[in-house]
């Protein structure tokens, strides 16, 4: 497997979850808050990406790579990479 795969997963893994939960907080395509959630490319498309650029690399790389390559400590290496406040503002940006 490649470097970068466990990454892309778990990138798919939180925007998924994240756009599934906007889905149920709106009521679905023909609920109260569907436009403005959902129709809202600008608002929602920002704030998804904000929000797998904080939670993927904080906290689901490090599990998703030690399931891919069977290798301990990744969980507590990445902890240690995005404690510097530059890496998680660039991957939130």
């Amino acid at each position: 497997t490649s470097l970068i795969l466990p990454c892309a997963v778990s990138n798919a893994l939180v925007a998924g979850c994240t756009y599934g939960l906007i889905d149920v907080v709106s009521g679905g395509p023909k609920g109260n808050y569907a436009d403005l959630l959902l129709q809202k490319p600008w608002v929602t498309g920002a704030g998804i990406g904000a929000t797998v650029g904080y939670i993927a690399p904080n906290h689901v790389y490090g599990p998703v790579m030690e399931y891919a390559w069977q290798i301990e400590g990744m969980t507590q290496s990445m902890s240690y990479v995005m404690s510097v406040p530059f890496a998680t503002e660039v991957s939130v940006a």
